[in-house]
């Protein structure tokens, strides 16, 4: 799993020990990860960059955007840019609030990756997630 985002590591500590080949969270903030390094997660690496311009060496078979795609000056450019890195039949999965311009990221996404799954997450009244599992509109 490659986490663009990752923050404190937060999704990284929701794994069971072992539980996956290889793990690399991403963040801009180096206070953020601190925090995720000194969760001592086994099989985990937490590496600092900005998604913007970072780009992995490795394949991955799942790449996760927590809630930070509405970050990206460019969303769609930056999701296509994470592409090339998916594994053969890998993944990108991207959550999103569904937030002010929503709908124009999703459709700037939808211009370089085809959807495969869609689940939309409900909190208290009127707080709604939108989490997209994504392939390569090739694929």
């Amino acid at each position: 799993v490659l986490d663009v985002g990752c923050g404190s590591g937060g999704l990284a500590a929701r794994f069971a020990p072992g539980e996956l080949g290889g793990y690399l969270g991403v963040d801009l903030s180096t206070a953020g990860l601190r925090r995720a390094e000194s969760l001592g997660l086994p099989g985990a690496r937490f590496e600092h960059g900005d998604f913007e311009t970072w780009r992995s060496d490795e394949t991955w078979d799942i790449i996760v955007f927590n809630e930070v795609i509405g970050y990206a000056g460019d969303p769609g450019a930056t999701v296509a840019a994470f592409l090339p890195a998916l594994a053969p039949g890998g993944v990108l999965v991207v959550s999103l609030y569904r937030w002010r311009n929503h709908r124009a990221i999703w459709r700037r996404i939808g211009r370089k990756a085809a959807v495969r799954q869609t689940l939309e997450v409900r909190g208290p009244p009127g707080v709604i997630w939108d989490l997209k599992v994504l392939v390569a509109a090739s694929a």
